[in-house]
């Protein structure tokens, strides 16, 4: 018996794959900048604490990314609330357990502590 060998090739230009939808835009929750003016914190303070617990925080749990791309408009609601700072890009939404999380990582800062325990 001779085995025949097939070569496959694919031709990608030609194959429609639609993106996937994206998720719900949840804005419910607290924003960086709320978390700094809850504290009573320098600005950049709540997004200094989330960039060090990256790795233990659960994306769509613990916070929520909006997209400048994809969520303009939920973006655009909460400047106009006065939720994000100005120049926010992208933005980040702190679920309940994400809040505490970045707290209690706050606490651990000098600068912050005495200030986070007068906001109790």
């Amino acid at each position: 018996m001779h085995q025949i060998e097939y070569e496959c090739v694919i031709d990608r230009s030609q194959t429609a794959i639609p993106d996937p939808a994206p998720p719900a835009v949840n804005t419910e929750g607290c924003t960086l900048r709320e978390m700094d003016e809850r504290h009573g914190l320098p600005r950049g303070s709540a997004f200094r604490a989330f960039k060090r617990m990256l790795g233990t925080l659960r994306e769509n749990v613990d916070f929520t990314v909006l997209p400048a791309r994809s969520a303009g408009s939920e973006i655009e609601r909460l400047r106009g609330a006065g939720r994000i700072y100005r120049s926010s890009v992208n933005v980040v939404v702190l679920a309940e357990s994400g809040v505490e999380r970045v707290r209690a990582e706050l606490g651990r800062e000098p600068i912050a502590l005495d200030r986070l325990r007068r906001s109790d």
